[in-house]
């Protein structure tokens, strides 16, 4: 009985309300389904939005110097942008109940995102992925990789507008602590939208050297049934209070190549799967499995970084943070930058 409490108490630990909502966007009529999609979601989570948008650095900006931000242009130009971003809200009429702020700022998309989502204190951040090179989509690439590598929340990668009540979710794990909390935290999201039925599968993958680790300790004929056993304990664990029908599945070769296949074959339409929060050299040798697959799927993916997955107690003594220095808000008709804002 104890043993089944302190199981509840760890699982609902990682259930944290998602009330804040940062939504990037182009202001590209390409960008509106998607746009519409997050604001649907934020509406079903009972969640404020902060529609976010990155005016460009334009290239007028260095011949003004320091006082480009006092310049007729840079007044024009923004004033231009606040009516595009009103004019995209309109097209796109979100819940009336629905509470929306839009922001801008004059910086590279992925620190606009990334600063306005640590400023309001946004619990998921969305954006958008497309197969053209407009709309949301212009937010990933490597924008993208960097909004995933800093957001300071989980982030949801929305590739298509539609799929939504997601009924397939795919979580691969490592058999990590790490990748248990976000195994949690993920099922708490869909737990949060009400998605009661949805099928979660958790998913293995053994790299080759794994593969040849296991078999030094084991018949190569029993590595299968070994690794399926911990993979299938690991879920029990991990998922008590499953939304659905719960299954695993095991594969062995390359992580990211063969969770985006399994995605396929399965017909997953929500990939959940944490970062380890690599960076550096290591990162450019390794690569990222969560920002290959975010880029790869063709289903919705959420990626949960370590400060969201470890939880307060842990993550607030394993992932000391200092509060970074937020690039001061455009506010419409208010164009004055303070000395030394970029």
């Amino acid at each position: 009985m104890r043993e089944m409490e302190e199981r509840e108490a760890r699982y609902s630990g990682a259930l944290k309300p998602i009330d804040t909502v940062v939504i990037g966007t182009s202001l590209a009529k390409e960008s509106d389904d998607l746009l519409k999609a997050g604001l649907d979601l934020a509406h079903t989570l009972g969640a404020k939005a902060y529609v976010a948008h990155a005016a460009p650095l334009e290239p007028l900006s260095p011949r003004f110097g320091a006082g480009w931000a006092e310049s007729d242009y840079f007044r024009e130009f923004t004033r231009l942008r606040w009516d595009e971003l009103r004019h995209q809200l309109e097209r796109v009429a979100p819940p009336a109940e629905l509470k929306v702020e839009p922001l801008m700022r004059t910086d590279t998309p992925h620190l606009v995102v990334t600063s306005i989502a640590g400023e309001v204190g946004a619990d998921l951040v969305i954006v958008g992925a497309s197969e053209t090179p407009h709309g949301l989509g212009r937010l990933l690439g490597s924008t993208s990789e960097r909004v995933l590598r800093k957001a300071p929340c989980p982030v949801l990668v929305l590739r298509k507008p539609s799929g939504f009540p997601w009924r397939r979710v795919l979580a691969p794990v490592d058999l990590s602590v790490h990748s248990a909390d976000s195994l949690r935290c993920g099922v708490g999201f869909l737990s949060q939208l009400a998605v009661a039925d949805a099928a979660v599968k958790g998913l293995l993958v053994l790299t080759d050297f794994q593969r040849q680790a296991l078999e030094d300790f084991t018949s190569p004929g029993r590595v299968e049934a070994f690794a399926s056993h911990e993979l299938e304990r690991f879920v029990d664990d991990n998922l008590l209070h499953g939304p659905g029908a719960v299954g695993t599945g095991l594969r062995t070769g390359d992580p990211r190549a063969e969770i985006l296949a399994e995605a396929e074959e399965w017909g997953a339409d929500l990939i959940v799967i944490g970062t380890h929060g690599r960076g550096g050299l290591e990162r450019a040798l390794i690569g990222s499995v969560a920002s290959g697959v975010a880029a790869g799927a063709t289903a919705a993916v959420l990626v949960i970084p370590p400060r969201t997955a470890l939880g307060a107690s842990i993550g607030d003594a394993v992932l000391e943070q200092t509060g970074p220095h937020w690039p001061e808000q455009i506010q419409p008709g208010d164009t004055d930058r303070e000395e030394g804002s970029p």
